[in-house]
Parts: C-alpha cells; structure tokens; sequence
C-alpha cells in the first residue's frame, strides 16, 4: 500500500476555481494551482484525532477562509481507506515503501443526510507517473459518493475520470434543488487544458450536469452571480489563448455563462432587443466592434426586461474581458480584437512606413515580426467582418490593404483598398507608397 494524505474538504463555496472537460472525461487545470492555493494553510490536526490519522498527512485546507472542515477524521481515514483498497496500483512501490505515483491526496466531501446515514464524496487528485517520474496519463480518478449507515460504510454511485486527465479540485456548490447536493470537479489534460464539470447527487443518481474546457491550464469555470439574482451562475472560460501562441501573451477574451433555470444550467447569450440602444449594441458585438459596443452601452438605461438585461449584463462583461490594457504583449493586437481599428493604425504610426511593410526589414514591429501570417489573417477577417457592417470605417480598409499587401505586396485587392483611403490620412499615403516600392 502506498503512503496517501488525505484532504479533507470543507462546504465553503468560496473554493470556487475552474477547468473544462468534455462529456464524461476531459481536460484539466495544473496541479501546481492546488500547490499554490494551498501554501501556508496546512491546518493541525486536533488532538482528539491524532490516533486514527496517524498514517496520513495533516489534514490540508485549499483556502484558509473556507469553512474547517465537516468530515469527522475517523469517517475521511475509513473512506480513504476503502478508495485506496480499490485503486490499482500503477507502479510497484519502491524500497523504502513509497510509491512514484502522483495520484495524491484524496478528496472527501460530507454531503447531505440521507435517511440511512450522511452521504460523502471521495475522489482522488494529481495523475500518475512512471517509475522514472515521467508523466504517464494512465491513472483514473473515480469520484465515488458514499453512505454511512449502521452496516457499515456502503458505496452508492461512481464516476470515473479515466481518460488521462489530472484532478486538482473538489467543491461542493450550493444547492440549485432541495434534497439535491451539487458539487464542481476540477481538473485538466495534458501541458494546458483545462475542464470543469458540475454534477448534481440526489441520493440516488450522480449526474453531470455542466462541463466546460478551456484552452489555458487554470481555471475553467468559476461560480459567480453573474446577473445579480442573489444564485451562483458557471462561467466557462473561452478565451482563445492560442492568438499567436500559448507563450506570446495575446489572447482573444470570451466566456460561456450559464444559468439554472429550474432543472439544467442554460447557456445565456446577447439577443436581439426591442430596445434601439441595446439592439446597437447587439449589432456592434456581432462585428467584434466592442468599442462600439461599450460606448453605446454607456448610453444604455434599465432593461426593461430579463432578456435585455442578460444581454446588456453579458456585452458589458465581454467588453471588459476584451478591452486592451496597459501590459497587454501586443498593443496592435490588443487593439484589433478590442475593434477598435483608429487605435490600432496608431499603434503602426509609431514606425516609419518603409519599415512596416516587410517583415523581414529589422525595423518591423517586433511584436509582429515572427507571426506575420497570423497578423494578416486576423486583420483581414476583423476588418472584413467590421466592414460588412460599416464601409466607411477608412481605418479599417486601410488596414486591410495594408495587411494584404504585407505578405505579397502585388495583391490587388490590398492595393485596391490602400488605393481608396489615400485621400484621408497622408499616413495612408506614405504606406501605399513605400509598398510599391517594394
């Protein structure tokens, strides 16, 4: 048997993070997250308890504000003891008695009583390794839901995560439905992605009820009360952190949220409104024109109704996650993904026009010198996209012309579209000009 600890974890929602996953087994988020959250809050355990945790680690609190724990330490010793009898091991254990497995601590929840006894959760963190410590996504994760009844503890249901991912959370979430416990699992696969899943326990059935993923290996859903209705909401995270590549820092903001309705969590979207100011606004988000989208929003009053107001609730929040900031890696790309195509032509007036029209020139902007078609294509589609809407948006065809013509200085639509904005900033021209110089 391989030496465990046990973490013990209490109700306090407030232990909210994220992860995605894909059905029954998907991604999940670093196990150094768990690591992290969980320095300096190695909580003693009682003296009472000494005796029967003897063999385990102190029990740990993931956040030292959470609640202390509700599971008596002689329950959590006997559940972690009846999954780790059930767990197969995945490497021999070496002389000293230790394991290289990384399956870690096993989580344990007290749910709510049922009418033979309490039920519990159990599931087991972290992922397994080979015997020289490679990362081997071989292990599964079973989050198992148990009674303690006068005959003993007895095994009710079973869902198993057995598809390479890595668990680094286990919440219990307030309830959505009397005699109903809800509880978040969090976790991810492989370097960055990342799933949440929330499942619903009734004393009878354990049900997935949500999952989301994420490209990043953080969090992938949190719980917040998006709307103000006084009930937690799941937020997927979206966000396509992929923009140039995982490493270069841009990333292109966006979030699922998702709501209860009374028997499933439903995913909520900006409609079409009666209201002119919030249809604009609707209109300029289908464009990605979220600078557009926040100042009409500012002009905005109460929502009339629950439809307007999770529109006007969800534009406010993307044009949050999408507006640029001052550390942003590429100010150019903070700018084109914001909409906002005035600000990115000033971003490219800081550099003398010869230089912005050749990647290869030294002068080229550094940001977006080692990704030029990714520049392009980006820029080609959010301006086409804009354009669509709005053909006098100049800044837009100019840089539209500009990005065309940046890989292949001969392509006639780029010079077309420089052609026609010459007229309006003599920056334009300077551009056209130093293009067919090439």
């Amino acid at each position: 048997m391989w030496l465990r600890s046990v973490l013990v974890v209490g109700l306090a929602w407030g232990l909210v993070s994220c992860g995605k996953t894909t059905g029954e087994n998907n991604p999940q988020a670093s196990p150094v997250a768990l690591v992290a959250t969980a320095t300096a809050l190695v909580a003693t355990v009682p003296a009472a308890a000494t005796d029967a945790t003897a063999t385990l680690a102190p029990t740990m609190f993931v956040v030292p504000t959470m609640t202390p724990s509700n599971v008596d330490a002689v329950d959590a010793t006997a559940i972690v003891a009846t999954v780790e009898a059930g767990l197969a091991p995945t490497v021999t254990p070496d002389a000293d008695g230790l394991s290289a497995s990384g399956q870690g601590e096993t989580a344990v929840i007290q749910l709510m009583e049922g009418t033979d006894g309490p039920y519990f959760a159990s599931l087991t963190m972290g992922r397994a390794n080979d015997e020289g410590g490679n990362e081997e996504y071989v292990s599964y994760h079973p989050l198992t839901i148990y009674q303690k009844t006068a005959a003993g503890l007895q095994k009710i249901t079973e869902f198993d995560f057995k598809d390479g991912q890595y668990i680094v959370g286990l919440r219990e979430i307030p309830t959505y439905r009397e005699g109903t416990t809800f509880l978040l699992v969090e976790g991810g696969v492989g370097a960055h992605s990342s799933f949440g899943q929330i499942f619903s326990f009734d004393g009878k059935t354990l049900k997935l009820e949500l999952t989301t993923n994420s490209d990043a290996g953080g969090w992938a859903l949190t719980m917040a009360d998006v709307n103000g209705d006084g009930a937690l909401d799941a937020v997927g995270d979206a966000t396509d952190y992929y923009v140039f590549c995982y490493a270069c820092g841009v990333q292109s903001g966006a979030e699922e949220v998702y709501s209860w309705d009374g028997t499933a969590f439903v995913a909520q979207q900006a409609m079409p409104s009666d209201d002119a100011s919030i249809q604009a606004a609707v209109t300029a988000a289908a464009a990605g024109r979220w600078n557009v989208v926040a100042t009409t929003l500012a002009q905005v009053g109460t929502p009339a109704n629950e439809s307007d107001m999770w529109t006007v609730t969800l534009l406010k929040r993307m044009v949050t996650l999408r507006a640029p900031k001052a550390d942003d890696a590429s100010p150019f790309m903070s700018a084109l993904l914001y909409g906002d195509y005035d600000a990115a032509v000033a971003v490219l007036k800081r550099y003398k026009p010869t230089a912005l029209v050749d990647t290869q020139n030294p002068a080229f902007p550094s940001d977006l010198a080692p990704f030029g078609e990714i520049v392009v294509d980006n820029v080609v589609r959010l301006t086409t996209t804009a354009l669509a809407q709005d053909n006098t948006l100049t800044s837009a065809q100019f840089l539209r012309g500009w990005a065309q013509t940046l890989l292949d200085p001969q392509n006639e639509a780029g010079l077309a579209d420089l052609e026609s904005v010459v007229a309006v900033d003599p920056f334009y021209v300077a551009v056209r000009d130093a293009v067919n110089s090439r």
